[in-house]
């Protein structure tokens, strides 16, 4: 059995991203994951939607699961994304974030895996916006993955396909923000005149 190393960004409006931070990932009292030295300090945690849709008695359903992570690491949210890493046992917890994606249709998920031996490797979307190419990790990895200086897992073309994809989710992501913050503004003053 091998680690496998494993990637999200989401892409989206700000308040659903906190939202799944908040609900989906469960991190030790007091760890502060932003703030890991190196790259196999993280933290042990649960991603999963324990606190989104709980069990129901009896139930065998994955919307009652989750997976348990090791080597937890995040960086701060940005407007309209958030990225964070994590190891598993063999592969990319795929049936989790399958549930996940549903239960947040408004984010979408670009995932990246790779087997701590090479044996495989993998990236795609969850919730792949248009043009966006679906996750799959079964990938082989290239002889100079790690010494090719490129380090890619997708081709010249199709990578420069993603980079504006991405920037694209972003420019939206950040616009329905700032719509939103006009909006609780407008608000915010509705209620003050109101009172």
């Amino acid at each position: 059995m091998t680690d496998c190393w494993n990637s999200v960004t989401l892409y989206g409006p700000s308040a659903e991203i906190e939202r799944f931070r908040r609900l989906c990932i469960d991190l030790p009292p007091g760890s502060d994951p932003q703030d890991v030295s190196g790259g196999w300090d993280g933290y042990d945690t649960y991603i999963g939607f324990d606190g989104v849709m709980p069990a129901e008695p009896g139930c065998n359903s994955r919307r009652a699961q989750g997976e348990y992570a090791w080597n937890y690491r995040e960086h701060a949210p940005q407007p309209g994304s958030w990225s964070f890493a994590f190891d598993t046992d063999q592969s990319f917890p795929e049936g989790v974030f399958e549930d996940l994606a549903a239960l947040f249709p408004a984010l979408h998920f670009d995932c990246d895996c790779i087997d701590a031996l090479d044996d495989y490797m993998g990236c795609g979307w969850f919730n792949p916006p248009t043009g966006g190419e679906p996750f799959r990790q079964d990938m082989e990895v290239p002889a100079d993955y790690w010494t090719g200086g490129g380090s890619r897992k997708r081709t010249p073309e199709v990578d420069a396909k993603h980079t504006a994809l991405v920037k694209a989710l972003l420019d939206a992501a950040q616009d329905a923000d700032r719509r939103s913050s006009k909006f609780e503004t407008f608000v915010h003053v509705l209620k003050e005149v109101g009172r």
